[in-house]
């Protein structure tokens, strides 16, 4: 899709590669817009694997993360603030912390302690873990090595995988980590992705959490139509995911969308979707 575009093949090329956009933008001929997109990338833990049942384990791999390595091996974006893009009013207002130093002291706690080589091990088991990525979001799989190194380095022994399905695999629950991009907020509220994807038995609950508390916050959309009450909700549904870590909320990501002379006036929609509008400019 990239050489197309710049052999002038394409008149939109829409999920341009992070890696050739600085080229792509120094030729006159040609228009590329980066947009902020209402996706977030983030890292779903199984909490049914053995390790990962255990909350220190998975708060300590939510801290070990630096988001900021993330942005720059992606080109774009920023540092997550939460479930949600920044610019909804219901997002979380502080990036996650990156803490190394307290990560390895949970590991500690969870009784995984390291080895001369630096890995850890508890009761003669490795501290292993599968991180899986999927090549429709290329990004991720970009992503993949920083969070290798993150992790490998508080202490984890990482595999890697690039999965072609990621539904079917993370149905069937073969991971630790699964890296997903997901738009959080295709509706403009809060409540579909929390209820979907993380409520207790939620059919697209791929990090299979449970818990009683955090499915009372989400009870409470269905009672409340008032916006500012259902920013409250999600707020407090935030809060309690940062303490529990079934999943990591790590990039608030930029795509890029090329355009030609006939189109340079367009202005991209922030979803994996096209918007085509009367103002768009001359086509024929």
């Amino acid at each position: 899709m990239s050489l197309a575009f710049e052999a002038g093949e394409l008149d939109l090329a829409f999920g341009l590669p992070s890696e050739i956009v600085v080229r792509l933008k120094s030729n006159p001929d040609l228009t590329v817009k980066s947009f902020a997109v209402g996706y977030q990338y983030m890292a779903f833990m199984n909490t049914t694997r053995p390790a990962l049942g255990d909350i220190k384990v998975r708060q300590a791999i939510d801290i070990a993360i630096d988001r900021s390595q993330l942005v720059a091996a992606i080109n774009g974006g920023t540092p997550a603030t939460g479930a949600y893009a920044p610019y909804f009013p219901f997002a979380g207002k502080t990036p996650r912390p990156i803490d190394a130093a307290k990560a390895a002291a949970l590991l500690d706690e969870a009784g995984w302690t390291a080895g001369a080589d630096g890995k850890r091990a508890r009761d003669g088991q490795p501290l292993s873990l599968l991180v899986i990525a999927y090549p429709q979001r290329p990004d991720l799989v970009t992503m993949l090595p920083v969070v290798k190194a993150a992790l490998e380095g508080v202490g984890f022994s990482i595999e890697t995988r690039v999965v072609e399905n990621i539904g079917e695999v993370a149905a069937a629950g073969d991971f630790d980590l699964a890296l997903w991009a997901q738009h959080t907020a295709p509706s403009g509220d809060p409540a579909f992705f929390l209820n979907s994807m993380l409520k207790t038995g939620a059919a697209l609950n791929h990090s299979r959490y449970a818990d009683t508390a955090f499915d009372a916050i989400l009870d409470k959309f269905a009672t409340s139509g008032d916006q500012a009450e259902r920013v409250t909700i999600a707020l407090e549904a935030q809060d309690k995911l940062f303490h529990d870590a079934p999943v990591s909320f790590l990039v608030s990501p930029e795509w890029h969308v090329g355009l030609s002379k006939r189109l340079a006036n367009y202005e991209p929609w922030g979803s994996d979707y096209h918007v085509l509008r009367a103002d768009i400019g001359e086509t024929k």
